[in-house]
């Protein structure tokens, strides 16, 4: 749809699905098909919105700035991993932990943020031209065929899967250990890679993009690693670093590998396919986690 249509359309109708999404959630009070709906438009949304940003901020610079530009993007992403945290906790502090009050807060605070955003996105692709139209689009299998990455998707997809711990797991960890919230270590993660992200760039040029994904992956696993002789709520900073560091390695060499190995005109779909891969591992993971903790002890 990027190729086709243009990065504008589709990333307004993404962050539309984000806030209709959203908006579901805000509204409900009981467990009801329209979860699934509210979670279905949402995730879509994010995903698509996430795409979106990471295609543009290509399409802005040389080809040989692509990795460093797609790195500095992502740091404004940590800074939202930094805030949304703690805005989290202040605003479940405000609501005495009261569950009524606290969610339906959050999920406004959240639709209101994506209105800033829609607006803020309207400015920034104002008079983008519309792409040229060619030839009859290959199909993404085609299109994969001749042009896809290669183990850059399964590099790709583990990285989902050590996404999916934090995201998912660490806080019924947080919960069963008496560890209060996961605040601490996503700000711990966050700020290591958002500084390491700021200082090393461009380290793409001079150490090239496949060692920076070899040690992303040494070090996001010894992340993981460090989650097992855990018995404190700050030992959990160990692998936040760690975590933190590996992340800020390996995303920014994945997309820009993932995207480039397509011709500029296909170039949005060598990012969605990039990043969709690092979903699948997402989606492959969770439920055979899930199946681990749930096992008898």
């Amino acid at each position: 749809s990027i190729d086709r249509f243009g990065v504008r359309r589709v990333w307004v109708l993404m962050a539309s699905l984000a806030f209709t999404g959203i908006s579901i959630f805000a509204t409900l009070t009981t467990v009801s098909p329209l979860l699934v709906l509210g979670r279905i438009l949402f995730a879509t949304g994010l995903a698509g919105m996430f795409t979106c940003g990471t295609f543009h901020i290509q399409s802005c610079v040389a080809e040989f700035r692509r990795t460093e530009f797609i790195a500095l993007l992502g740091s404004s992403g940590f800074v939202g991993m930094i805030l949304g945290p703690q805005l989290a906790d202040f605003l479940r502090w405000l609501s005495n932990d009261d569950a009524d009050r606290f969610f339906p807060q959050v999920f406004m605070l959240a639709a209101t943020l994506l209105v800033a955003y829609i607006a803020c996105l309207l400015l920034v692709t104002r008079g983008l031209p519309r792409p040229e139209k060619h030839e009859t689009r290959p199909s993404l299998l085609t299109l994969t065929r001749r042009h896809g990455p290669g183990l850059v998707m399964g590099v790709s997809m583990t990285m989902g899967l050590v996404f999916t711990v934090p995201s998912l797991y660490l806080v019924r960890f947080n919960q069963h250990e008496h560890f209060g919230g996961i605040a601490a270590y996503w700000t711990a993660y966050a700020i290591t890679a958002f500084t390491f992200r700021l200082r090393t760039a461009a380290l793409s040029q001079r150490v090239g993009r496949y060692r920076l994904i070899l040690l992303g992956l040494i070090f996001q696993g010894l992340g993981l690693w460090a989650l097992i002789p855990v018995s404190a709520w700050w030992h959990l900073m160990f692998s936040a670093v760690l975590c933190g560091f590996g992340h800020a390695l390996l995303f920014p060499s994945i997309v820009s590998l993932g995207s480039g190995s397509f011709p500029p005109r296909y170039r949005g779909s060598g990012t969605n396919l990039t990043l969709g891969c690092l979903d699948l591992g997402s989606g492959i993971s969770a439920p055979l986690l899930g199946k681990i903790i749930d096992l008898p002890q």
